[in-house]
């Protein structure tokens, strides 16, 4: 409790007091506890931090402290970042560990310990990163290696201006050596952050006076140029985008690495574009990321890389070829002059596209999609209504893109999906009402909307009472009450009301449905023709499918009233 508070209490000396007293006990749990505690209110307080530390280290170099116990204790060092001395002196501890206990567990903890510490004060990160390669280089055992390279990429994401050369000529030299692919692919992955950084500048230009390393980042480009045509994606995915990331940065060096990236992407693209696996159209992301990034710093090869893509458009699988079409698509917008050239060739691809079935149904209902574009176009409107009329749109994609989630026989789903969509529609409505002026009121809109809003409440009213026949079934009394009252629905019991209102609610909406669409004559042809489909046939015909099933469930047994629910859900989604 007191660990959960540290955030509330970072200072309250009793605490502080009670949780050095309880990492004291004999009581396991209550140690256990005062270590939750001691390591959340480190992070929080300079002072219990500087009060803790001590005990800390004597309780792990403490031989009658147990080991189960150290590799908790261990992890608290890592918030002993408030100064540089505490954080001078929790290393120390570390660095000692790593020296008596070299067991598995005990370095993978010491060491990511030792990361985060150092990630977190910024002190000695140049020596952590020198103390993870040597691990990563002489240790035999895997899971050490991997702990290596994880919190290599961690400091490659958070520092990478502390990598030196010899770092980075390290990580190389362990690449090329490891015969594990999964080894490989880490890092690789740790060297595709640094050449997107600052790094690779240093890599390559030694500082003044320094002499010049022509001979080492052979190394590096060795490496790059081997994984690019790796039968591992991911190993091929992260050497393109070294080799890219080098040429995008060393423009003023000649390294003749330009035809290597070009070959390397067009393999990439061919393997990935031709599998729709998730992890496929991953590594196609980024050669197509790659390509849109090659071709702008180097604009001489943007014709070799339009013509692979507009190669491979025809062969490519179907959801890899609205990735390529945007990739085409950006890099016509950083060199129009291309833009002639991929047009016959675009043509004739939406043509063949139009001309499939399965196609059409694909590129129908992308609510996701839309509402992706609505947002990237909130910021790029100077009007105020434009905005919110964008928002509202953003907002009924994805209200629209919640109902996706419908599915036949799950009433639990479909009411989470009604009921986030109508938070949408909500939130949506709002901001079409924000959109109207006098000159432009939006009436017909937000009309259509909020019966759009009250269809949807309808639906998961009519849910919920077709679901109450499994939480409250008819009394055993019903059948004597419909004989008694004449009226044989009154042997389903209270749902026969419900239904009667569902039914209800269904005809008024057909009726609001007509009045908007009279009260719109002057809209466009295709407007009138949804708005005279939804009340002169659906919704009509769905109210006489629930006096269908109420006329259905008051001549059946209990066994039926499911078998009823079933049905109504079923014709629920269809319509």
């Amino acid at each position: 409790m007191l660990g959960s508070m540290a955030s509330i209490i970072p200072n309250q000396k009793n605490a502080h007091h009670s949780i050095r007293q309880s990492l004291d006990s004999h009581d396991n749990v209550e140690v256990e506890a005062a270590i939750f505690a001691a390591s959340h209110f480190s992070a929080q307080s300079r002072d219990f931090a500087a009060g803790i530390c001590n005990k800390i280290g004597e309780m792990i170099q403490g031989l009658a402290t147990p080991v189960d116990l150290k590799l908790k204790l261990i992890p608290i060092l890592q918030h002993m970042h408030h100064d540089a001395i505490l954080a001078s002196n929790s290393r120390q501890v570390l660095q000692q560990l790593v020296t008596s206990y070299p067991s598995t567990k005990m370095v993978i903890v010491t060491l990511h310990t030792f990361t985060l510490l150092a990630a977190s004060s910024l002190v000695d990160i140049p020596k952590q990163i020198q103390l993870l390669l040597q691990y990563l280089k002489s240790d035999p055992r895997k899971a050490v290696k991997r702990l290596a390279i994880q919190d290599l990429k961690l400091l490659a994401n958070k520092t990478p201006h502390t990598w030196n050369r010899d770092n980075i000529q390290a990580l190389c030299e362990c690449a090329l050596q490891t015969p594990y692919d999964s080894l490989k692919l880490g890092m690789l992955s740790v060297l595709s952050t640094l050449s997107a950084s600052i790094s690779i500048k240093q890599y390559f230009n030694p500082p003044p006076g320094a002499v010049s390393g022509a001979a080492r980042y052979v190394d590096l480009m060795k490496l790059a140029q081997e994984c690019s045509y790796h039968s591992h994606r991911g190993i091929a995915a992260h050497g393109v985008t070294v080799l890219t990331n080098v040429v995008t940065a060393c423009q003023d060096i000649d390294l003749a690495l330009e035809k290597d990236a070009v070959f390397g992407l067009e393999s990439l693209l061919v393997l990935s574009s031709q599998d729709g696996s998730a992890g496929a159209q991953q590594t196609l992301k980024t050669a197509l990321s790659c390509m849109v990034k090659l071709a702008k710093c180097r604009p001489y090869l943007s014709q070799s890389v339009v013509e692979s893509l507009l190669t491979q458009l025809h062969s490519a699988q179907d959801s890899a070829r609205i990735y390529l079409c945007h990739c085409l698509a950006s890099v016509a917008m950083q060199l129009p002059v291309l833009g002639d050239g991929m047009l016959g060739d675009l043509v004739e691809l939406y043509k063949v596209i139009g001309r499939s079935t399965t196609d059409k149904q694909e590129l129908l209902g992308n609510h996701d999609m839309a509402r992706e574009l609505y947002q990237s176009l909130l910021t790029q409107v100077a009007s105020e209504h434009f905005y919110f009329w964008l928002n509202s749109l953003k907002e009924f994609s994805l209200a629209e893109q919640c109902l996706t989630r419908l599915q036949e026989d799950d009433v639990g789903l479909a009411l989470s999906a009604i009921a986030d969509s109508l938070k949408s529609y909500h939130k949506g409505i709002a901001s079409l009402t924000a959109a109207s002026t006098p000159m432009n009121p939006l009436s017909f809109q937000c009309d259509f909307v909020k019966l759009r809003i009250d269809l949807l409440q309808a639906f998961s009213q009519l849910i919920c009472t077709c679901n109450s026949l499994k939480t409250s079934p008819p009394p055993a009394i019903a059948a004597t009450i419909a004989m008694t009252s004449g009226n044989d629905l009154q042997r389903c019991g209270r749902i026969s009301t419900q239904m009667k209102q569902c039914m209800e609610e269904f005809r008024n909406l057909a009726v609001r449905y007509g009045d908007l669409y009279q009260s719109s004559f002057d809209a466009d042809s295709a407007t009138l023709r949804n708005l005279e489909l939804y009340p002169n046939r659906e919704w009509k015909e769905y109210s006489s499918v629930v006096t269908v099933r109420m006329s259905l469930l008051s001549t059946s047994s209990s066994l039926l009233f499911t078998s009823g629910l079933n049905d109504v859900l079923h014709d629920l989604i269809i319509i």
